[in-house]
């Protein structure tokens, strides 16, 4: 071995407690100092290559006192010593130590060890680190056991978000398609201000999506939820919450043309100058969520598209039947509602159209004159001079 020599170190990386204990009070009298040091420089190696004459200057050792520690690091089955066949190139490999009780049941190891450190000492070491169990002849026992009446104040309220909790780490929540960060406000909210057996995919799903609708944020969010949970009644008040959404004042901002993932509140605000939605429109809208089950883009383009439709209006006749052709035909986003009402022949409820009927064929209807119709109704109302 040179100074010269490139060097790979590999291995071991980290010691268990009880394998750190025996490298210190076992393999050290066998292995001595030098070769503890190198071990532990390898251990903590932070170049896996280099030049041997490097690793030196960090280890502060001469080339033959590290020689001879790696013997010893060989010997005890610490490190395994490689070289390359060609180049002049080792690797080093690291090895875990055994642990004090393996290594004090090997037959080879522990005599080596007592006949190096002495019997006393190596009694000392046997019966501190051997494990033995104790012989408790002549004592008893005064462990004091878990007493099940901590669980006294158990209700059932702790059982519900026991189980909801523990059934949360084995099943991962449904993701909920909202723009509304509803994993941010159910991690954020406290069990007072939303108890665990609320916190359902259905309330969750919900919350998204009306906060979606009006354009709500997270506080505002979290006053209304503190308002419609029902802990007297063990309920989370849907009607409720669905009013008080309706109720949010709308904060406005604009937005680029063309940008349907917003709040359809905010949507119609830009659409109309900045004025905001009537509360006609939005309960409008929340049926479009809730019975069609249309999304906010899609009913962001439907808003935009009957409001070119219908003169700037928002005819509701006009909205339910395309919403239920939308539904439907399973349309989740604006691309395909707009690919979809292009194909479509969805005609707008204006004022000029409501009296316009379709072309039917009525040549099987029975065509009569005036004066057979005259005959007709004499006929009926039972007048004999007919």
């Amino acid at each position: 071995m040179l100074g010269r020599d490139n060097y790979h170190i590999t291995g071991a990386k980290e010691l268990k407690k009880s394998e750190w204990q025996a490298l210190s009070l076992l393999y050290q009298p066998l292995i001595f100092n030098d070769a503890l040091i190198v071990y532990t420089y390898f251990l903590n190696r932070y170049k896996a290559d280099g030049i041997i004459s490097e690793l030196l200057i960090d280890l502060n050792m001469s080339l033959d006192t590290f020689a001879i520690a790696c013997e010893k690091l060989n010997e005890y089955l610490l490190l395994d010593t490689y070289k390359h066949d060609r180049e002049d190139r080792y690797v080093f490999v690291l090895n875990n130590p055994r642990t004090a009780e393996k290594f004090l049941n090997d037959e080879i190891f522990s005599r080596i060890l007592l006949n190096t450190i002495g019997t006393q000492r190596y009694n000392e070491l046997h019966l501190a680190l051997a494990f033995q169990k104790p012989d408790l002849k002549n004592y008893h026992s005064e462990s004091k056991r878990l007493k099940y009446n901590a669980l006294m104040n158990w209700t059932s309220e702790k059982e519900l978000d026991f189980h909801y909790i523990n059934k949360q780490k084995k099943a991962e929540v449904k993701k909920i398609d909202s723009y509304f960060d509803v994993e941010r406000f159910v991690k954020e909210a406290s069990p007072t201000l939303l108890p665990y057996k609320f916190r359902t995919n259905e309330i969750m799903t919900m919350i998204g999506r009306y906060a979606d609708l009006y354009n709500i944020s997270q506080d505002q969010m979290r006053v209304i939820v503190s308002k419609v949970v029902a802990y007297d009644l063990n309920e989370f008040n849907t009607s409720r919450f669905k009013r008080l959404c309706s109720q949010v004042k709308a904060n406005y901002r604009e937005i680029k043309d063309g940008e349907y993932q917003v709040p359809c509140s905010l949507f119609l605000m830009n659409l109309q100058g900045g004025k905001e939605p009537s509360p006609l429109d939005m309960e409008l809208f929340s049926e479009l969520m809730d019975k069609y089950h249309l999304n906010v883009e899609v009913i962001n383009y439907l808003i935009e598209y009957t409001l070119k439709k219908c003169n700037n209006r928002l005819i509701r006749n006009f909205i339910i039947s395309i919403a239920s052709d939308l539904h439907r035909n399973d349309i989740k986003t604006a691309d395909d509602a707009r690919a979809f009402l292009d194909n479509s022949k969805a005609k707008p409820l204006t004022k000029q159209s409501k009296d316009v009927l379709p072309n039917y064929d009525d040549s099987n209807n029975p065509k009569h004159t005036q004066e057979e119709y005259e005959d007709l109704l004499r006929m009926l109302k039972g007048d004999n001079n007919a």
